[in-house]
């Protein structure tokens, strides 16, 4: 038995027809803003990634402009400690640029392969 059976009158009809109109255009709408807030979360995720990327490389170009400064040049052994020194905190980081121009090679590759 099907719902067309079921529904005896015109009006009920009617009402059964505006009640699924409204359904779908309830169900609509909230997919539409599922989808926003996914994309507004997605975007606010992207953004914290773009930031967190641009302070690495920021941190990276200091680095590498301090070494020149200071060893005239970025050879293969000076490359391999960057990544540590841009893995360290904020105070560990500004505590070595600090101390950087009183560090020798020597001392500085001591602190970072261990």
């Amino acid at each position: 038995m099907g719902l067309d059976n079921e529904i005896d009158s015109a009006e009920d009809r009617e009402l059964v027809m505006n009640l699924t109109t409204a359904y779908i255009e309830w169900e609509k709408e909230t997919e539409l803003r599922g989808m926003e807030r996914g994309m507004a979360t997605g975007m606010e995720r992207g953004m914290e990634r773009g930031v967190e990327i641009g302070k690495e490389t920021e941190r990276r170009s200091i680095i590498e402009h301090l070494f020149l400064v200071r060893f005239g040049e970025i050879d293969s052994e000076l490359t391999t400690i960057i990544q540590p020194i841009l893995n360290l905190s904020a105070p560990e980081y500004a505590a070595l640029l600090l101390q950087l121009s009183n560090l020798s090679r020597e001392d500085l590759f001591a602190r970072f392969r261990n």
